[in-house]
């Protein structure tokens, strides 16, 4: 059993959730101030991506701070907010999915 499995088992079923899909430039942006009160999220890079996206908890995310995801990759973090996360891509125009659930 992973970890983000035991953690849903501990945790119940999630009461709700929502989608978003944010285009990441060369400028970190924040991925949403609005949604808080939450257990998980899931981001993932689109999978037509032509360069890395930086994850990072920080308005400085780069290439030497941040958790790169290639195209196709995906990341699950146990938070509670999307104000605390943040991206920033190698190039303009790359495509970052995210789900979060409460």
């Amino acid at each position: 059993m992973t970890a983000f499995e035991l953690l849903r088992r501990l945790l119940g079923t999630p009461q709700e959730g929502g989608t978003l899909q944010i285009i990441v430039d060369t400028t970190p942006v924040q991925i949403d101030g609005s949604v808080s009160n939450i257990r998980t999220a899931t981001l993932k890079a689109d999978s037509a991506n032509s360069d890395v996206i930086w994850i990072g908890f920080s308005s400085s995310v780069d290439a030497s701070t941040g958790f790169p995801l290639n195209a196709g990759d995906h990341i699950d973090i146990v938070i509670d907010s999307l104000a605390k996360i943040y991206a920033v891509a190698g190039s303009s125009a790359q495509k970052l999915y995210v789900i979060w659930v409460r």
